[in-house]
């Protein structure tokens, strides 16, 4: 009886494992893809295109500077567009195929973006490249410039190529008195930083500091919080008197929200009262 019950429990441990083994290989079987990998239900692999490369890297170019624009995705379509930068998106619809045999010239400040397209990928991120045009800003204390008739209010600017005025830059009526520092912002936009012995920008109250928007006009965000300037006052029986109050010197420092502005002179407060022999720093705002 015992040897019955023993062939009995084999015969039903013998079919459970049969059944096993074949559900497994019927469950492994139809997982399978069409190449015979393991899909498990996962959706097909979808790849995106490269963000384009827009080149020079760099953002102050001479005049006629050509534009080169490549992608890392074989067989990928680059569409650009040119703008101030507040333009859309470029799209195949609307914007130019880039052609490396007409490449986009940069014969003024602009911003270039790029997109670029392949069948059955996921379309690129917008590369945007910012370019100015290389200049050579002149300063000082005077009103003409080779002569012209109009006022050159004591800073002008050049083309870097070929040292003749760059119209596009207009101060209008500018400094009432000498500029004597430059330095640009770094920021993208193209506005500088001028120092000097004015007390007015166009007509507006600027402290012996202004910023100045690429135009030349008066960039209203920073107004410096230093007058009154109080200049040097010779040693008695000093031969040499001091010229001032002044800034004479700019220094842009960090980058984005943390920028500072230094500024050197013949000074030895600001506000009036304040001390600050020959050296201060502001922040963007003034």
């Amino acid at each position: 009886m015992m040897m019955k019950n023993i062939i009995k429990h084999s015969y039903i441990y013998i079919c459970v494992l049969f059944l096993l083994s074949n559900c497994t290989n019927w469950i492994e079987k139809n997982n399978k893809g069409p190449e015979g990998g393991n899909n498990n239900n996962k959706p097909p692999v979808v790849y995106k295109v490269e963000t384009p490369v827009i080149e020079p890297a760099y953002d102050m170019v001479v005049k006629g500077q050509l534009v080169t624009i490549s992608d890392a995705t074989s067989g990928a379509t680059i569409y650009y567009n040119e703008g101030d930068g507040t333009q859309t998106d470029p799209n195949p619809i609307t914007d130019t195929l880039y052609d490396p045999l007409n490449k986009p010239i940069i014969d003024h400040a602009k911003t270039i973006k790029a997109n670029a397209y392949k069948d059955g990928y996921t379309d690129s991120d917008t590369a945007t490249k910012a370019y100015f045009v290389s200049t050579v800003f002149a300063a000082g204390a005077f009103d003409q410039y080779l002569g012209a008739s109009s006022s050159a209010s004591s800073i002008i600017k050049l083309y870097g190529t070929n040292g003749s005025i760059d119209d596009s830059f207009d101060p209008v009526i500018g400094a009432d008195g000498a500029v004597s520092a430059i330095v640009p912002l770094n920021d993208g936009t193209g506005r500088i930083f001028i120092g000097g012995a004015f007390t007015h920008y166009n007509g507006e109250a600027r402290d012996h500091m202004a910023l100045i928007n690429l135009d030349g006009s008066l960039d209203e965000t920073f107004i410096p919080d230093i007058g009154p300037l109080i200049a040097h006052v010779p040693p008695a029986g000093s031969p040499h008197g001091y010229t001032g109050p002044a800034i004479g010197s700019i220094v842009v420092q960090g980058s984005g929200s943390s920028i500072k502005i230094v500024a050197a002179g013949v000074f030895t407060s600001v506000k009036g009262s304040v001390t600050r022999n020959d050296l201060l720093r502001l922040n963007l705002n003034g």
